[in-house]
């Protein structure tokens, strides 16, 4: 908890993190030719994890474009306890790759670029030229745990980022979504114009501010062509990130109009084949792929109607790009229906509340967020394709409370 809040009466002071052999970073955490002065990965270097120990990157893994792909590195383990402050090293945010959940992110930022739009100089096409195009920028990570089924209604900071709130309609367990109510200040955002230092950060005692780092532009790499496949996309309600793909890969965008075609929307459609069936590709063309339109557009169908998981799709999907097929016959073949069974979900239910007895004692109205917890400790330990759910009503049986009847 911040040295200025007061936690909630019976509120964990602390919370386990879980830290494998493999952890996600911010892409921009890392630099392959780093600025004077930086203070986060790069080749040779160390940076502490943040509440964990000192890692040196030792390599840099690359796809076939040559991209920077993935980093490795040795952690110190005799600093897994130390004091940040013992060592003069960067500290950066992390998630464990084995336990982070997937989320989808909603990066607002003003919507004129001009801070005054209504000055009565402004023509009204001027005055239209002056809208923020990334206004709105959606894009994709991983966060921990502990927020996975976050309370209705929680707002958290995810470090350096900004501070975030649960989409009230969209986000659901098995597909969190936040909208990010405020950025916070970075100092690598933004540099000076033709100098490689960082921006001054804010100062209390009266400093130089550092500015805000604003979105990026997800379409920024598009030629002109394509940036207008991206227009196109955008305001047929396509999210940015996945515009930006499917504008700039004419079989990807292909697969897409096939897939609502076949009766998908196109939202849905464009997360599916940009999020789930690209990385089940692995590098390969869409034209690899095995699944139908049909049967892509019946994966989406059968998440909607409950028949299967949003995790366990990822694998129903994998298994259609490489054999092909119909989706609910894949659904049965590798038992992948979703559970909903209470005399399968209950013993992990149980065993969670066991082993967390002094979280559950914890649980009152100031405090809901144990009940989020224990609910992912009995994800963990139910049988796969378990109901978030059914888990989180069963969780709230166990300890007294009504379900809740907000909107998931």
């Amino acid at each position: 908890w911040p040295h200025d809040v007061t936690p909630p009466a019976g509120a964990a002071l602390s919370r386990p993190l879980a830290l494998g052999r493999t952890v996600w970073i911010e892409r921009d955490d890392f630099a392959e030719t780093p600025p004077k002065g930086w203070k986060r990965l790069s080749p040779g270097a160390e940076v502490r994890l943040r509440h964990g120990p000192v890692v040196r990157c030792t390599g840099v893994d690359r796809d076939a474009s040559g991209a920077v792909v993935g980093l490795r590195a040795l952690a110190d383990l005799s600093t897994l306890n130390a004091d940040a402050e013992g060592r003069r090293v960067g500290v950066i945010h992390w998630v464990d790759a084995a336990t982070a959940v997937p989320a989808h992110f909603r990066l607002y930022d003003r919507l004129f670029n001009d801070p005054n739009p209504e000055n009565p100089a402004v023509t009204v096409k001027d005055w239209i030229a002056t809208l923020n195009p990334a206004s709105l920028v959606e894009t994709d990570g991983f966060v921990e745990p502990s927020v996975g089924t976050g309370a209705p209604g929680s707002r958290v900071q995810f470090e350096r980022l900004g501070f975030f709130w649960p989409d009230p309609v969209d986000s659901t367990p098995e597909r969190l979504v936040f909208n990010r109510i405020v950025a916070l200040r970075d100092s690598w955002g933004k540099k000076a114009a033709g100098s490689s230092e960082p921006s001054a950060e804010s100062n209390p005692s009266g400093g130089t501010p550092r500015p805000v780092a604003g979105p990026k532009d997800p379409a920024a790499a598009l030629s002109d062509a394509q940036r207008v496949g991206y227009d196109a996309l955008v305001a047929r309600g396509v999210g940015g990130e996945e515009s930006a793909v499917l504008a700039g890969d004419a079989d990807l965008a292909g697969l897409f109009e096939a897939v609502v075609g076949a009766g998908a929307s196109v939202r849905e459609a464009s997360i599916l084949i940009v999020q789930d069936l690209r990385p089940a590709l692995g590098g390969r063309p869409a034209s690899a792929s095995m699944a139908t339109p049909a049967a892509l557009a019946a994966v989406l169908a059968l998440v909607a109607d409950g028949t299967v998981t949003k995790a366990s799709s990822r694998t129903v999907l994998a298994a259609l790009v490489a054999e092909g097929g119909e989706a609910l016959a894949t659904v049965t073949r590798l038992g992948l229906a979703a559970v909903r069974d209470d005399a399968l979900l209950l013993p992990a239910v149980d065993a969670a509340l066991a082993a967390h007895p002094d979280r559950a004692a914890a649980v009152s109205p100031g405090n809901m967020q144990v009940v989020d917890f224990l609910t992912g400790q009995a994800m963990r330990r139910a049988p796969k394709g378990a109901d978030p759910k059914r888990v989180n009503q069963l969780v709230r049986e166990r300890l007294g409370l009504g379900a809740w009847e907000g909107k998931p």
